[in-house]
């Protein structure tokens, strides 16, 4: 459990820094004081910590066999925030993780180990944005696929039960983190979107879906 706090807590430190307004000047050169804390800048501190997360992580999260790796919220977070910082900050190693983190549960059919869509679990859908882009990256016709059948989940998800029950299974409207993530950019409300636009939306898209 502790190691699972340590986890999230580095993954959204890591991602507070990387998405700071000071994370837009990547210049290397020194920043006025008030843009630094601890003698760095935001970015700089966004890279100290993925190298330091990356390393202590190794290969851990990567699906095998025999191994405790899970297709999850926490994974597909980590993985998407390196490949944010690859873009600020290019660097092949946050790449190959990531392709080795997300990449190594998915087949060549876009199938995921241990991802069953009828568990209606929004937190595997997450996993999906990391999916998406790796294919932008690399063109790699698995992630499409995946993020596909990511995509089906959503067409059966109960977005409007009347009981919402955190993230497995029920999602309620205005409920908690739900009420501005990424399931209702997914599935756009009936109410404010015509039927006509909804049929000229995307099946998916890292822009306009997820």
């Amino acid at each position: 459990m502790k190691t699972q706090t340590r986890f999230l807590l580095s993954i959204l430190c890591l991602t507070t820094l990387l998405f700071a307004p000071a994370c837009r000047a990547i210049d290397s050169s020194p920043a006025p004081a008030s843009k630094q804390f601890g003698g760095a800048t935001p970015l700089q501190w966004s890279v100290r910590m993925a190298d330091s997360e990356t390393t202590r992580r190794g290969d851990s999260l990567a699906w095998r066999p025999d191994g405790k790796a899970r297709w999850d919220y926490t994974a597909g977070l980590f993985t998407l925030s390196l490949l944010k910082l690859n873009a600020a900050v290019p660097t092949p190693a946050y790449v190959d993780f990531s392709k080795n983190a997300i990449g190594s549960f998915i087949a060549e059919d876009g199938k995921i180990q241990g991802y069953k869509l009828e568990d209606h679990n929004i937190d595997n859908v997450a996993p999906g944005k990391t999916a998406i882009a790796l294919y932008e990256l690399t063109k790699d016709e698995r992630y499409k696929k995946c993020a596909d059948l990511l995509r089906k989940q959503l067409d059966t998800h109960h977005a409007r039960a009347k009981a919402a029950s955190g993230t497995s299974c029920v999602i309620r409207r205005r409920c908690g983190w739900t009420d501005c993530s990424w399931a209702h950019r997914f599935m756009p409300n009936t109410r404010r979107i015509s039927t006509a636009r909804r049929r000229t939306l995307p099946t998916w898209s890292s822009n306009s879906c997820w």
